[in-house]
């Protein structure tokens, strides 16, 4: 297994308790940080209300990412390339790991979304397919078969995944050799059945961004980045009322640079998180815009080098975090989401550099 439990790294790793945290359970509704130097994986806790951070025992696999799941109470770990593999943690009871199970070696799954207690769909790069399994033991009840809705390389490239009402909606990144082939598209799939009721596609290439329903909107961002060093790409809206999409509410052009995550805080303000090219690489800035008008505003963060990673709505969706991946000083970072003003003084402090940031108690 690619991750070392508790357990296991008592036995294996003398010195792991103390280098990865303190093993303590942290307080209820805590906020869960991947967190990856990536050669190491590990995810720490950060209680909302007094930005005390706790680091886990657990060690995961480098290259996670995290979905909260209200259904199920339990935050699944999406462990991607080379893992191949769903972990569970236990963020109602003790935040350990307390189950993982494959989804098929090589497959480099994405994402997952879970329907009940008894499904779920797995979105995976290099199958032509979504798996559908029970979440919670990862026994596999079937597939969606995405083979109408391929490229050029037989398969459509299924990354994130969102469940909104009685559908999944599925990103179909449309790309080869990780290059641009064509339009992507969203494949609306019904969420009891399995069936693909329709494919969307977009104005834009390469559908990068993290998919989340924006209750302030109530729309579903979808975040295009195009090919990297073009400015070709920008955010559309999908209605999940009727499946119909916008055009562009703000263009990469507009924002200077290309898109990597975005939320959507109200019908006036957004953030999203941009590279610049720059010399040797590229800046990464958080800037805000008007989802209404298009227009650009402030910059909120800007960091020479590829540092800002994903950022997220607290529950309530007060609150902006940001996963600041800076070597001087890595942590998460706090906004106030109307205002935009920092509400820490300094980044919290994760162990390893954050990644992603999950909201147990529900997200935005």
């Amino acid at each position: 297994m690619l991750f070392v439990s508790f357990v296991a790294c008592l036995a294996q790793v003398p010195a792991c308790v103390p280098e990865l945290g303190t093993c303590e359970t942290p307080v209820p509704d805590s906020a869960l940080v991947v967190t990856t130097d990536y050669e190491t994986g590990a995810y720490a806790a950060v209680d909302p209300a007094s930005r005390r951070a706790v680091p886990t025992c657990d060690v995961i696999h480098q290259d996670a990412v995290c979905r909260a799941d209200p259904v199920t109470g339990f935050v699944f770990m999406v462990s991607r390339r080379l893992a191949d593999a769903i972990e569970i943690v236990d963020t109602a009871g003790s935040w350990d790991l307390v189950t993982e199970y494959s989804v098929g070696a090589g497959t480099n799954p994405q994402d997952i979304a879970v329907v009940s207690a008894e499904r779920a769909y797995v979105a995976r790069y290099e199958e032509p397919s979504l798996l559908v399994v029970d979440p919670l033991d990862g026994t596999e009840l079937g597939e969606v078969d995405l083979t109408p809705y391929a490229d050029d390389d037989g398969a459509p490239e299924a990354a994130w995944l969102l469940v909104h009402g009685d559908r999944v909606y599925a990103a179909l990144q449309k790309l080869v050799d990780f290059e641009v082939d064509g339009p992507s598209s969203v494949a609306v799939v019904d969420a009891a059945s399995g069936e693909v009721v329709r494919e969307i596609v977009l104005a834009g290439a390469n559908m990068y961004g993290k998919m989340r329903y924006a209750a302030a909107v109530d729309r579903i961002p979808l975040i295009l980045v195009g090919r990297f060093g073009e400015l070709d790409g920008g955010i559309q809206l999908l209605d999940p009322n009727d499946d119909t999409v916008s055009p562009y509410v703000v263009t990469e052009a507009a924002l200077g640079g290309d898109l990597s995550d975005a939320v959507i805080a109200s019908a006036e303000k957004g953030f999203a998180v941009i590279g610049v090219p720059a010399e040797g690489g590229a800046t990464t800035r958080l800037v805000a815009f008007d989802p209404g008008t298009g227009e650009v505003g402030e910059t909120l963060i800007e960091s020479d080098g590829w540092h800002l990673g994903f950022i997220e709505l607290d529950g309530d969706g007060d609150e902006l975090w940001v996963a600041d991946r800076n070597p001087t000083r890595p942590g998460v970072r706090v906004f106030d989401a109307a205002t935009g003003a920092e509400l820490t003084g300094a980044p919290i402090d994760v162990g390893l550099p954050p990644f992603m940031i999950c909201f147990p108690a529900g997200e935005v």
